[in-house]
């Protein structure tokens, strides 16, 4: 489990008492609560036991961010055959600007160096500047784009390397 709790706490998230673990089946309905209402709960769920089942493969890791005893941020990492990609990215939205984001994303990228991936990869709706901003502020370089349909509008992805 990676944790916030060794550190001192005004370097764990902007005193704000974070620990990061993975996640588990009773995480669903708040994660789903606090960073996807609008999304259906069966897609908070197979979010979550997919990274259940990449961990049991030893394919990936999901985290969990609990703040005060309740799930407050998810993130995802996946081991491709290239590269590792980082997804799903939320914060509860009363803490972002705090740390916590920036902590997750340097969790995922701890657990990457342990499992070998020598190349992370993330992507971001161009339309998103401060997850941009913080990606590139964390090391990540633009290596491309791709345009999608996102709800019948074309979005572009930026998809950064590090």
């Amino acid at each position: 489990m990676a944790s916030c709790d060794n550190r001192p706490p005004l370097a764990c998230v902007d005193a704000v008492f974070c620990i990061f673990r993975p996640p588990l089946e009773s995480d669903i309905p708040a994660l789903h609560a606090i960073c996807r209402p609008d999304a259906p709960l069966s897609e908070t769920t197979e979010l979550v036991n997919r990274s259940m089942r990449l961990s049991h493969q030893q394919r990936g890791a999901g985290l969990v961010g609990v703040v005060d005893e309740h799930p407050c941020a998810f993130g995802l990492l996946t081991r491709w055959p290239l590269v590792g990609e980082i997804s799903d990215l939320m914060v509860r939205e009363d803490l972002r600007g705090r740390g916590i984001g920036t902590r997750l994303i340097a969790e995922l990228t701890q657990i990457a160096a342990q499992m070998q991936i020598q190349t992370l990869e993330i992507g971001v709706m161009a339309s998103n500047s401060r997850a941009l901003a913080l990606y590139q502020r964390l090391g990540f370089v633009e290596h491309r784009r791709l345009t999608i349909q996102v709800h019948s509008q074309p979005e572009t992805i930026i998809y950064l390397q590090k």
